[in-house]
């Protein structure tokens, strides 16, 4: 599924292999769910920007015991 607004597009793998093979040829790729036992091994985001610090004040900001989504964004947040 692709949104042409936002550009974003949306894909459903039932087979690693095949999501492995399509991410690589992607510039920019966010995988949302995967087995728990593959999770450890994906880069599940791209790799943060000169921005990430600042993601990082404004999530401590307004989670400070770092109570939602624990470990989601980039296991570090």
């Amino acid at each position: 599924m692709a949104r042409a607004g936002s550009g974003v597009c949306y894909a459903y793998f039932d087979k690693a292999e095949a999501a492995g093979a399509a991410v690589k040829q992607m510039r920019n790729a966010i995988i949302e769910f995967a087995p728990e036992d593959r999770k450890t091994k994906l880069k599940l985001w791209p790799n943060p920007g000169p921005d990430f610090e600042i993601m990082k004040r404004i999530k401590q900001m307004f989670d400070p015991e770092r109570l939602l989504n624990r470990g989601r964004l980039y296991r570090q947040l």
